[in-house]
C-alpha cells in the first residue's frame, strides 16, 4: 500500500511538473509568434548588435527562462533607441503578473456587473443585470416574467449591452437604439427578453450609453474611445503610480476600441499629450485619425482627473500591484470607468505605444518577482 501510495505522489507531482512546464513553453511560443508577426510588417526596422541581443537577454533571463530579442526590436523600432528595459511578454505573462497580482482573488473583481457597486459614480449606470443566469434590478434579484424591459428602458433613447465576465477584447457588445418603440442594434435585431437569453445566455449587463468628449469623439465617431491607464502599486513603498496611459481609437464603423477588430493604440505622454502616432495590431503605424494629425493637438481632455480617478480606484485592490483601467471622459466631463483589468492586461498594446513597462520601476519589479518565482 505504502508503494502504492508513493507512485501516486510521484505521478501527481509529475503531471504539475509537465503542466507548468508546457504552459511556459506554450506561453513563450505564442507570444513570440504575435511579436514576430508584427515585427514582420515593420516598415524602418531597427538593427540591434549582437551586443544588445546578448545584454537584453541576459537582463531578463533571470527566471530560468527563454528570452526572444523580437520584443526589444519591435520597441526599438518604433522609438528609435534601444531601451532593455522592455520586458519580454512571455516573461511578463508567465512570471511578473502572476508575482505581482493573487490571480485566483482578483479575477472575480473584472466582474462589469459589479463596476458601480465597487466604484459608484465613476461607472456607466447599470439598467439591469444577470449574475449566474439570475437577472438583479436596483439590485433585487428577480424572476424572468418580472423583467419589465419597457420600464427599465424607458428613459434612456441608447443602451449597451455586454457580457460582464470573460469578455476580454472586446466580444459580444452590442448598441441598441430606439426606434418606433423598440430597440434595435446595428443588425435590426430587437432586444427582448428572449434575445438577451439566447445571444448573451446568463452574466450579462445593460448599461446607459455613455457619450464621449468631443476630444475623444473626433478621432472615430463609431467607437468609444478610451484610455487604457495602467496603476502599479510600488513593492517598495505601496503607493500608487500611474505606469503608462493609451489612447485606444476603434477601425472607421467598429463600435468598440479595441486593437483586435482593426484599433490602434495612442500613447499619452507623462504632461498628458498624445504621441504623435498610432500602432496597430499589425506593426501599421499612422499619424492622423479621421483627417486629424495627432502631432501638436491639444493635451488630453480630463487627464489629470482620469489619473485621479485611476489612483484611487486602485486603492482597493490588495491583491493586485499593476491593473489596466479603461477609462472614458464623457460629454459631461465626468469619468468613467469602463471595465478593469486584473490579468492579461495586454502589455504589446502598451510598449509599442510608451515604450517600456515599467520605465524606472523596472530593477524594483524584477527583484520583488525574483524571489517569488519558483523556477
Amino acid at each position: 500500500m505504502n508503494i502504492l501510495f508513493s507512485l501516486i505522489i510521484i505521478g501527481s507531482r509529475s503531471v504539475r511538473f509537465l503542466d507548468k512546464h508546457l504552459s511556459l513553453i506554450y506561453v513563450y511560443f505564442e507570444c513570440r509568434r504575435k511579436a514576430l508577426r508584427f515585427n514582420k510588417k515593420l516598415h524602418d526596422r531597427f538593427k540591434l548588435s549582437r551586443a544588445d541581443v546578448r545584454n537584453y537577454k541576459k537582463r531578463w533571463r533571470i527566471f530560468n527562462n527563454r528570452v526572444a530579442s523580437v520584443y526589444l526590436s519591435n520597441i526599438a523600432s518604433i522609438f528609435r533607441k534601444v531601451d532593455f528595459n522592455v520586458v519580454p511578454a512571455n516573461v511578463y505573462y508567465s512570471y511578473i503578473e502572476p508575482a505581482l497580482n493573487n490571480i485566483p482573488y482578483v479575477t472575480g473583481l473584472e466582474d462589469k456587473s459589479l463596476l458601480d457597486w465597487i466604484y459608484h459614480e465613476h461607472t456607466p449606470g447599470v439598467l439591469l443585470r444577470n449574475i449566474h443566469g439570475i437577472f438583479y434590478v436596483d439590485g433585487n434579484g428577480v424572476k424572468n416574467e418580472q423583467v419589465d424591459l419597457s420600464v427599465i428602458l424607458e428613459q434612456h433613447p441608447k443602451v449597451l449591452v455586454k457580457q460582464s465576465v470573460e469578455s476580454h477584447g472586446g466580444r459580444n457588445i452590442q448598441i441598441f437604439e430606439r426606434t418606433n418603440q423598440h430597440y434595435c442594434n446595428i443588425n435590426g435585431d430587437n432586444l427582448t427578453l428572449n434575445y438577451l437569453l439566447s445571444n448573451f445566455k446568463s452574466n450579462f449587463v445593460i448599461q446607459t450609453y455613455v457619450r464621449q468628449h468631443p476630444f475623444f469623439l473626433q478621432f472615430n465617431p463609431s467607437s468609444l474611445n478610451t484610455l487604457r491607464v495602467m496603476t502599479y502599486r510600488s513593492v517598495t513603498d505601496n503607493q500608487i503610480k500611474v505606469l503608462n496611459v493609451t489612447l485606444r481609437v476603434g477601425a472607421p464603423g467598429s463600435i468598440v476600441d479595441n486593437r483586435k477588430y482593426g484599433g490602434h493604440a495612442v500613447g499619452v505622454t507623462p504632461e498628458g499629450y498624445l504621441r504623435s502616432f498610432g500602432v496597430n495590431n499589425k506593426g501599421g503605424i499612422v499619424h492622423e485619425f479621421n483627417g486629424i494629425k495627432l502631432k501638436g493637438i491639444e493635451r488630453v481632455a480630463g487627464i489629470d482627473e482620469i489619473k485621479k480617478v485611476a489612483v484611487e480606484s486602485a486603492k482597493i485592490h490588495y491583491h493586485a500591484r499593476v491593473l489596466g483601467f479603461d477609462m472614458s471622459y464623457t460629454d459631461q466631463n465626468e469619468v468613467k470607468i469602463i471595465e478593469v483589468n486584473t490579468w492579461d492586461l495586454g502589455i504589446d498594446n502598451i510598449q509599442q505605444a510608451n515604450g517600456a513597462l515599467f520605465h524606472q520601476y523596472t530593477d524594483e519589479v524584477i527583484a520583488f518577482c525574483k524571489k517569488r518565482v519558483k523556477t
